[in-house]
This record gives C-alpha cells, structure tokens and sequence, in this order.
C-alpha cells in the first residue's frame, strides 16, 4: 500500500518530466522499428527534431546504413527474444553512444514495444 501511495504522489506528470528532462536519449519502438516515442533530448544528438521521428525508421530519417542495420539487429533480437539488448556505436558526427534496449511486455508475454 505504501509504494502505491508513493508511486501516486509521483504521478504520470511527474514520470513524463523524468523522461523529457533526461540527459539520456530515451526512444520507443514498435515491432516494425518505427519510432513511438523519443524525447528531447536527441535533438543534442542528431540534429534531428523529436517530432521528425515519431512514425519513421532510422531509415526513413536518413541514417547510414550500416547504422540502420546494426540498430534494426539489434532491435529485432530484443523484440524475438524479450532479453535487454546493449550495443555500443559511434554517431556520424562522431559522439560515441552507449544503447541500452529494454523491452515493455503485453500481458500475454510477449514484447509490444523497445
């Protein structure tokens, strides 16, 4: 009962700055790698707006390829196995990115989104 009082004074506004305020890139992916969620964040990043993501693939944003495969691998593995995924790349603009994936489950069990 305690942790449900907690977690209620926190509330879904609360977790949405968490995540909008993160020095962290955080994005969310469904099973065809579009981009559900990213937050702002990834503007630093990419030069690319938050907005310009939602609904595309890393492909569809213009990445390069060997990115886009190495991301869509990894992705895939996450969504077929439902295990974290971790994989470590370098940006075109030369930033080094540490990406940690972990997958939201439907109740069945299956992985619904990365």
């Amino acid at each position: 009962m305690a942790k449900s009082k907690k977690n209620n004074l926190i509330g879904e506004g609360g977790f949405k700055a968490l995540i909008e305020n993160s020095l962290d890139v955080i994005m969310r992916f469904d099973r065809a790698h579009r981009h559900l969620y990213v937050n702002p964040r990834v503007e630093e990043q990419t030069g690319i707006s938050p907005d310009q993501f939602i609904g595309k693939t890393h492909a569809e944003l213009g990445f390069p390829s060997d990115l886009v495969n190495l991301w869509g691998e990894t992705l895939e593995k996450v969504f077929t196995t439902g295990v974290p995924g971790r994989v470590e790349f370098q940006l075109p603009g030369g930033m080094w990115i540490d990406w940690l994936l972990v997958p939201e489950f439907f109740p069945d069990g299956s992985v619904e989104t990365v």
